[in-house]
């Protein structure tokens, strides 16, 4: 990994400026979007002692969305467009992670700016899973992501480099 990434690690950090810079102006509007339907059921206390109550908390989609949804509300209170803006976070920093990642995998600035630059503004591909309509999909789908591709790397560089 070393190898990859100290290969002229300023073109690196310059790409992942931009690829940053250019999703943060695509998402820029949507703190000031109004959330629509169940967007906040999993921080409900129903339905927190709904899903605490049940058989196998942890086996179902809904286990991130109920974790984070105690911690948001503390975090945040209600104030709306926090919760927004910590969802533009995630999403800036999921386009940092997936950048490395593809980095890493093909060794090629130019693919991996490229591919990222593609995934990080493209509404057609992305407005389902981070649009106002529901945020309970952020919580469910969108929370989880940074940790599975950071274990893709780690796996793939387990499995390439021993």
């Amino acid at each position: 990994m070393k190898k990859i990434l100290n290969n002229n690690i300023f073109l690196d950090i310059f790409l992942l400026v931009v690829v940053i810079l250019s999703a943060g102006f695509a998402w820029r509007e949507l703190p000031k979007t109004v959330l629509q339907s169940d967007g906040f059921v999993h921080m409900l206390s129903w339905e927190q002692e709904r899903f605490w109550g049940g058989k196998y908390p942890f086996t179902g989609y809904e286990a991130a969305a109920t974790i984070v949804g105690i911690i948001l509300p503390k975090l945040f209170g209600p104030m709306v467009s926090s919760y927004l803006w910590f969802e533009v976070g995630v999403i800036l920093f999921i386009d940092a992670i997936f950048y490395l990642c593809v980095r890493i995998i093909t060794k090629s600035k130019l693919i991996s700016f490229t591919t990222t630059i593609i995934a990080a503004v493209s509404y057609f591909g992305l407005w389902d899973m981070y649009g106002p309509h529901c945020y309970c999909w952020f919580l469910e789908r969108v929370i989880n992501l940074p940790f599975m591709i950071i274990s893709f790397m780690f796996l793939h560089l387990f499995l390439t480099d021993g």
